[in-house]
Order: C-alpha cells, then sequence, then structure tokens
C-alpha cells in the first residue's frame, strides 16, 4: 500500500531558428531581431535559448545559454555575419540539425523565422518525425514589407513525367502592385527552358 513519488525537473530550451537565405531582404531581418528580442524578454530564466541560422546549411551563432538577448542591434550583426548558404533555403536539414542541437531525449521548442520559401529538402517529409521525437515547431511567418514587388511564392510540378507527355503545373505569384500587371514566366529544368 506504499506509494513512492519523485519529481524529476527537466531543463527547457528553446532555439530561434532564422532563414538567412537571398529571399529574405533588410526589412525582414530587422523585424526578426526586434521579434527575438521581444520573445526573449518574455522568456523564463531557467529556460535556456541558443540562435541558429539557415540557407543551404545550418551555422549556431549563439550557443544555448540564459542570457537576455534584448539588442536587436547585436542579434542584427549575429544574423548579418551567419556563414551560411543563401542561395538556397533547405528547411527540412534546419529543422534536422535543430535536433541534433538541443539535448538528447528532452525534446526542446524551435521558433522558426522563415518566409516559408524552401529551394532544397522538403520540410513536409521531416515535419512528423521531429514532432515524435518532441521537438515542438513553431513558425513566425515573417512579413513581406515590399521591396520586392512580386514574389514567387510556389511551382508545384508532378514528380515523375513520362517523356513527352504534357503535364499540369501550378505557379503561385504574390503581386503587391495596386493594379494588375503584365508576368513572362520562363520554367527551365538544368538550364534548358521547357
Amino acid at each position: 500500500g506504499f506509494a513512492r513519488r519523485m519529481v524529476h525537473e527537466q531543463p527547457s530550451h528553446v532555439l530561434y531558428l532564422v532563414d538567412r537565405s537571398d529571399s529574405m531582404d533588410e526589412e525582414q531581418i530587422a523585424w526578426v531581431t526586434r521579434r527575438i528580442a521581444s520573445l526573449d524578454a518574455v522568456r523564463p530564466k531557467q529556460v535556456e535559448r541558443a540562435v541558429a541560422a539557415f540557407g543551404g546549411d545550418t551555422a549556431v551563432l549563439t550557443p544555448f545559454g540564459r542570457d537576455a538577448l534584448h539588442d536587436p542591434a547585436a542579434i542584427g550583426s549575429l544574423l548579418d555575419g551567419a556563414p551560411v548558404h543563401r542561395e538556397e533555403t533547405d528547411l527540412e536539414a534546419a529543422l534536422l540539425e535543430a535536433l541534433r542541437l538541443l539535448p538528447a531525449e528532452q525534446g526542446g521548442r524551435v521558433v522558426l523565422f522563415s518566409d516559408g520559401r524552401q529551394t532544397a529538402g522538403s520540410v513536409d517529409s521531416v515535419l512528423a518525425h521531429v514532432r515524435r521525437l518532441g521537438l515542438q515547431v513553431f513558425p513566425e511567418p515573417v512579413p513581406v514589407f515590399g521591396a520586392h514587388a512580386t514574389v514567387w511564392e510556389e511551382l508545384s510540378v508532378p514528380p515523375v513525367v513520362q517523356r513527352g507527355a504534357p503535364i499540369g503545373m501550378q505557379l503561385v505569384l504574390n503581386s503587391l502592385a495596386p493594379a494588375p500587371q503584365t508576368a513572362h514566366v520562363t520554367v527551365s529544368l538544368a538550364g534548358v527552358p521547357i
């Protein structure tokens, strides 16, 4: 009839994961720095935080610690000097790297700052896996401020096509222009227009 109860406190961790690919303009990065500073101002002191940036690869900019990240200018200089390949956006590899950075079997939280325009990998294929391993992902969509009048959002094509067969594809553009405009689009495969 004797009951034994044990309490084990497990430290919490949060990783601010920031998209530093070429698709993110300076206004968006400035917004991200202010947002990280505001989120970190309400972070409980026992929760450790880190900052990482990604593009084609991922780099840790600030290791896990409890110091406050309250200066947007300091965060901005970290992000400006991020040693990542900016020609690509690989959300899949970034989330897998986040799993590796967080302490084993403790899970953690990732606050993901990105415009969502992935050019490599597939975040959909890995999202269920990282959640099963205890990683909570909180996407923070970064607003578009109008530096680019038209932004390519998505190109959907079938993964396999028979040679010579017609295919259906969908191209989604986001135009910030106040009136309709004519657009010319060329789709190419390995540099060859198709």
